[in-house]
């Protein structure tokens, strides 16, 4: 997903049971869970008529909200007609579950009588594949940046039980139009992802050719196909071609099969790489896959740690002002946290960069949250020591009761005001809340937010009649747009 379709391999929709996906019997029931949007795109969305590409269920084009000027998306449009429901449906299954720096975020799903409709986030860098190509080849510096992103995803998703199953360059975007190691790097395309149980295999051979693990090819495998295919991108981007050869795809597939040869690394360009980078590539592209490197054990190599200042995030510590929005989020109504949730998980990258920056700070283990040992530690070196300050504001920013702080959590309880007073921006979220455009919020859109949102922390009747009491300034049973921004405001 995101801005640039590239082909995709297709999924046969027969197996989606066995597979772990869900079966195109679940479809009415899935959609109605994640609310679709029966309304025409058109309604909420001034979509552009240029394709930003064509993939192999649709093509994207650029949309703009009507009434904003910030909310500029990617819109990916999917014929209802299309083989490959299944798909279809695990795609969007997948990527609502993920909430990560470097995984494109899904925000709306639309319907008409003849198409899908998924707003996703836009990026405007092009693919890593397009990069790759017109670079013929990274330096170790550029390949670091690219890889230590790629990796910190995977670890997110393998931490949820998640297998992507078709890494490929094609499959990752950069944000911007920048030098490689300023990049933000995105995970995209769900579309053969799927859920999988710790210990028991998966089944159905998925991927593509070039980037294949054997043991996918052999039918029984987990979640380390995943990092076998980070390891070819990551040969590929140091030396400009793919590990495994052949006229055709019976030939590659005998190659992959047999694993990087003994001499691997005795020829060029390998002559002029470090040792370093070549035990990672090794430990990921290892033939058997108990003893290859899982994503969570690469990111601690030397080789990524080493590169580490290649990458501006790691040096963004936190600052007084977090911890200070931090404490402010903490005292704010439960009306007011759901519509910061809102906006945070539709912030615009470039406005959010330091924060996500500080995130990425805060997540020493790198598995995509931030717990309360990782907090305190950030707080400890602005002089903080009081715990139970920490436990309190913890509790607060943990909305969906993970346990943890996921990454729109902390962007919404670190927002500075700047950010959500502007009239534009309380406007779109807003329409969040408002489902009928009728220009106000009752007490029944209210709950679906609150749901759609996963905001645990303002579920049942008591929450609901407290949160529309505080904004509802002249007790007519609703919430108008300017109550709305009075209460922001505040």
């Amino acid at each position: 997903m995101g801005c640039g379709a590239s082909g995709k391999k297709k999924y046969d929709a027969s197996t989606a049971a066995s597979d772990g996906k869900p079966a195109l019997s679940c479809q009415v029931s899935f959609f109605e869970k994640l609310e679709v949007k029966k309304t025409p795109v058109t309604d909420s969305y001034q979509v552009g008529k240029a394709s930003l590409g064509q993939g192999g269920f649709g093509k994207v084009t650029k949309g703009t909200r009507k009434g904003t000027k910030s909310e500029v998306r990617a819109i990916k449009q999917l014929p209802k007609d299309m083989t490959d429901a299944a798909a279809f449906v695990a795609e969007v299954v997948i990527a609502s579950e993920l909430d990560h720096p470097n995984i494109i975020k899904l925000y709306e799903v639309f319907e008409d009588n003849r198409n899908f409709y998924l707003v996703m986030e836009l990026s405007t860098g092009g693919e890593l594949f397009d990069a790759v190509v017109d670079a013929q080849s990274f330096n170790e510096w550029q390949a670091a940046h690219v890889m230590h992103q790629v990796l910190r995803g995977i670890n997110y998703m393998h931490g949820k039980n998640i297998c992507h199953r078709d890494v490929k360059a094609e499959n990752f975007l950069l944000m911007e139009k920048k030098p490689i190691v300023e990049a933000v790097i995105k995970i995209i395309d769900f579309g053969i992802a799927v859920q999988f149980t710790p210990g028991v295999p998966m089944s159905g051979s998925s991927g593509t050719p070039y980037y294949i693990a054997p043991e996918v090819l052999n039918g029984s495998y987990d979640c380390k196909c995943d990092e076998w295919a980070c390891g070819v991108l990551m040969y590929i981007m140091l030396s400009g071609q793919p590990p495994f050869h052949g006229r055709n795809n019976r030939e590659i597939l005998l190659a992959v099969q047999k694993g990087l040869p003994a001499n691997a690394w005795a020829k060029d360009p390998w002559k002029n790489v470090t040792a370093g980078a070549k035990e990672v590539l090794s430990g990921l592209i290892c033939l058997k896959p108990d003893q290859r490197f899982d994503a969570e054990f690469a990111l601690k190599h030397d080789w990524i740690i080493s590169h580490e200042t290649a990458s501006p995030d790691k040096k963004a510590e936190m600052e007084a002002s977090t911890l200070q929005s931090l404490k402010s989020f903490s005292g704010e109504s439960k009306m007011k946290k759901a519509a910061l949730h809102a906006i945070a998980r539709r912030a615009n990258e470039k406005d959010i960069a330091k924060l996500r920056d500080t995130f990425i700070a805060l997540d020493k283990n790198e598995d995509g949250v931030v717990t309360f040992q990782e907090l305190q530690d950030g707080c400890a070196k602005l002089g903080v020591k009081e715990t139970a300050d920490l436990q309190t504001m913890m509790k607060e920013l943990d909305v969906d009761g993970s346990l943890c702080i996921d990454y729109t959590e902390f962007i919404a309880g670190t927002m500075s005001k700047r950010m959500f007073h502007e009239e534009q921006v309380l406007w779109s979220a807003f329409c969040v809340f408002d489902k009928d455009n009728s220009g106000s919020i009752n007490r029944k859109e209210l709950e679906l937010v609150l749901k759609h949102e996963d905001v645990q922390d303002l579920m049942g009747d008591e929450c609901i009649v407290d949160a529309m009491k505080n904004c509802d300034s002249d007790a007519d049973g609703t919430i108008d747009f300017k109550e709305f921004m009075a209460m922001m405001r505040a």
